[in-house]
């Protein structure tokens, strides 16, 4: 339908790119906002002096309104790792 641009604008959406980008075709530009979204993040972290020291270790915590036993898996497969623990919301 004429679309030239594509915005990324959800954290899930970088999952997805590979098939979006076949989905659109080659003529479709394709933008993800997450690295200048995590670029505006250390900004505000590091003016408000809330930022980790580079030789912390950084620790995740991974929430979900759905069922942490079902979402476990398919964390783990598109992030390459385990995600371990899941806490409910």
């Amino acid at each position: 339908a004429g679309v030239d641009t594509v915005v990324l604008g959800s954290t899930h959406y970088p999952f997805l790119r590979p098939a979006i980008a076949e989905v659109m075709g080659p003529l479709v530009t394709i933008i993800d906002t997450g690295p200048a979204i995590a670029r505006r993040m250390r900004h505000l972290l590091q003016e408000r002096d809330l930022a980790a020291a580079h030789s912390s270790p950084g620790q995740e915590t991974f929430y979900t309104s759905g069922d942490p036993a079902a979402l476990a898996p398919i964390m783990a497969r598109l992030l390459g790792r385990d995600v371990v623990p899941l806490h409910q919301e």
